[in-house]
């Protein structure tokens, strides 16, 4: 078979020299392996996974042999080898890579702990067309031998420090983070580490540094009281205290000295970003002299100010690292003062959707680009920390959280020009929230991750091709259906007047009869296509899923105009709800299947509730005519879960937090909390005298 290349997808990535007429090297079984003497673990893993994938290519196994085996024949060099030295390939960044032909031999050359695999990734990539596509589907063309064009001399390092797409709890194996440049997910040598933040931990850290604050030194809240803080939902530190800052700096220091103690040990890098930032709550201090501070400079103000005085603190000791901090909430405004971060001081920019109510001034629209009119004023406030800070980092949304179940949704079209922006303010760490749950499949996920994680290693791709290319080989033949199915999608979603989430579900008029009618003819037309490619179907499926789930779940509100069976429904869904389960849940899918069965298909059937016992009504709240949002069990604090069949639905909550039979020996108290300003708007008790002695359930 003659060899060939595939280049389509990638021809903007680094700077290639084209052969002049030179006779291109055919990598074939000739070849051999040879890696470095002092060779590292991840170097060891990079020529491992290039063995592999060669043999799955051509067939034939190149054997790995030390770089002082004398055996003659062309050689492909992995590593920081000695030949690789003697040509001036060296001293690079930590995940730079280089890779170069000279002769008949091929040098795959990086820096440590992570460049030497990348590149070798690069190299399976460009040359040999292999695409890591998701994390069970890959696309590893058959050929004779692999050609590299005489005079290839490539080098690149990603431009962001940190990369992560953070997927919760599903679970994206460590080596296919690494075939996408991630570098997150795994602290072992083999997967050259991580590049994970300092002690003690990546986010919500400042309770973790005042949890033991005497009282008077301690965070001041609106109504004058000073509070102890030691949790990440109740308060902030006061940033008026000389004390706080010199705890915070000595606790600081010691995580640096104590993180860097237990490296030496593993081997590890030491951690670049040290996390001190604001708890998952407003970080404004009500003390007089934090106030007065924040009517010159903003809330943000007063946080930059305090972080300026811990980087003078701790920069002798240790110049080399990153503070940093969150414009997160109700300090996403710049100082309007003027005021800069110092040093290295980093200022982490988390701007929410307009669903989070609590989320500061500038709200987004998650799903649409940064040239959407709904991000207009996130993209000047990108503008505007550009130009107040040197050293930025992103923590971005790319899913929607609090609509209830999942709908035919995604933001793909947004991905590119938000990292390019990114890049482009000087960003050095990105963290992107698009979690998976065993009942939160996302639309398009596998392509949404690989296109951001190939966008956050090099932002100048063609992300048109790129999207193309995967749509081709994620879907096959099926995929004419299925990029109409994405355009679609996208052409519905853009009908929104207003921000995608001001609108439960059931009030998008999008979502109407046509959508799910067009939605469900193409994936009959795809499944048609690909009924005897079973792995490509199952791909197919997956979306699938979530548009059966949001029409099950809007039965209710649209009734069922597309006449579909509601049993066979629930009989599909239950299938591939287990492809979705097995291949992001591997190690967990067992266990948590029943419960997400029970509200993928909507299980809970509730019986006519007789003997309702009429609530007492909440002081003030007047729930006529407006949008009433469904609470599931497990969003109430406390308490767990029991099955019991003379329940309503079949499960109770019965015991509290600790296992315990006593659960309700005091009152039932719930009510409404808003979050913006951490009060409750209205509580409401069930005392024992209101509740039937009679042991059984009743509905209130």
């Amino acid at each position: 078979m003659k060899p060939f290349l595939i280049f389509a997808a990638m021809a903007p990535l680094l700077v290639a020299l084209e052969a002049l007429g030179a006779q291109d090297l055919t990598v074939d079984e000739t070849y051999r392996i040879a890696i470095a003497e002092d060779r590292t673990k991840a170097e060891e893993h990079a020529a491992a996974q290039l063995q592999e994938y060669l043999k799955k290519i051509t067939g034939r196994t190149l054997r790995i042999v030390p770089e002082t085996d004398q055996n003659a024949g062309p050689a492909i060099y992995v590593g920081q080898t000695r030949f690789a030295a003697a040509h001036g390939m060296k001293d690079y960044g930590k995940e730079e890579y280089h890779l170069k032909t000279i002769g008949k031999d091929l040098v795959i050359a990086g820096g440590r702990p992570r460049g030497v695999l990348f590149g070798t990734y690069e190299f399976l990539e460009r040359f040999a067309g292999v695409r890591y596509l998701s994390v069970n589907f890959e696309r590893v063309p058959e050929m004779a031998a692999v050609s590299v064009p005489d005079g290839t001399d490539l080098r690149h390092a990603p431009p962001f420090i940190y990369r992560d797409i953070y997927p919760g709890h599903a679970e994206i194996p460590a080596d296919y983070r690494r075939k996408l440049r991630q570098n997150s997910g795994s602290n072992s040598p083999q997967h050259g580490f991580s590049e994970s933040c300092g002690s003690p931990g990546g986010v919500h850290t400042l309770h973790k540094y005042s949890h033991d604050f005497p009282r008077e030194i301690s965070w001041m809240n609106k109504n004058g009281s000073r509070q102890i803080v030691n949790s990440p939902h109740s308060g902030s530190i006061c940033f008026s205290q000389p004390e706080a800052l010199k705890r915070i700096a000595q606790k600081l220091k010691d995580h640096v000295k104590n993180d860097r103690a237990r490296c030496d040990v593993s081997g590890a890098p030491y951690p670049q970003f040290y996390v001190v930032d604001m708890n998952d709550c407003h970080v404004e201090c009500f003390c007089p002299q934090c106030q007065a501070f924040v009517q010159e400079h903003e809330v943000s103000g007063l946080v930059i100010h305090f972080m300026n005085q811990l980087w003078d603190e701790v920069q002798e000791a240790y110049p080399d690292i990153y503070i940093m901090m969150f414009a997160y909430q109700d300090s996403t405004t710049p100082p309007r003062s003027g005021l800069q971060p110092k040093g290295n001081v980093i200022v982490r920019l988390a701007y929410m959707d307009h669903e989070f109510t609590e989320s500061g001034k500038v709200k987004r629209d998650v799903m649409f680009p940064l040239s959407h009119p709904n991000n207009r004023d996130y993209e000047e406030a990108l503008e505007q920390w550009h130009n107040c800070s040197r050293h930025l980092a992103i923590w971005d949304y790319w899913k929607t959280y609090r609509c209830g179940f999942q709908t035919p949704i995604h933001n793909t079209a947004a991905i590119p020009s938000l990292v390019r922006k990114y890049r482009d303010i000087g960003a050095k760490h990105v963290f992107v929230e698009m979690e998976l749950g065993t009942t939160v499949p996302l639309t398009l996920f596998d392509l949404r991750y690989y296109l951001g994680a190939k966008m956050m290693n090099d932002p100048d791709l063609d992300d048109e091709k790129l999207v193309e290319e995967f749509m081709a080989m994620f879907y096959g033949k099926a995929a004419t259906p299925m990029k109409e199915f994405k355009a679609y999608t996208e052409k519905r979603m853009a009908e929104s007047a207003g921000p995608l989430t001001s609108l439960p579900p059931a009030k998008r008029t999008f979502m109407d009869v046509e959508y799910f009618e067009t939605l469900y003819s193409l994936l009959e037309q795809a499944e048609l296509a690909a009924a005897e490619n079973r792995p490509i179907l199952e791909n197919i499926r997956q979306e699938r899923l979530v548009v059966d789930h949001a029409y099950l779940m809007l039965w209710n509100s649209h009734g069922n105009p597309l006449q579909l069976d509601k049993e066979a429904l629930r009989k599909r869904m239950t299938e591939d709800a287990d492809i979705f389960g097995k291949k992001y849940f591997r190690n967990s899918w067992q266990d948590t299947r029943e419960a997400a069965l029970e509200f993928f298909c909507d299980l809970m059937e509730f019986p006519e509730k007789k003997g309702t016992i009429e609530a007492k009504p909440l002081d003030g709240i007047c729930f006529e005519g407006k949008d009433k949002v469904e609470i599931a069990v497990d969003a109430l604090d406390g308490g767990v879960l029991v099955t019991d069949p003379d329940a309503f639905g079949g499960k109770a909550k019965a015991r509290d937090s600790n296992g315990k039979d006593d659960y309700h020996a005091r009152p039932f108290t719930f009510g409404i909390y808003e979050w913006k300003f951490r009060k409750f708007i209205a509580d409401a008790r069930l005392e024992k005298s209101d509740v039937p002695q009679d042991e059984k359930y009743h509905w209130y």
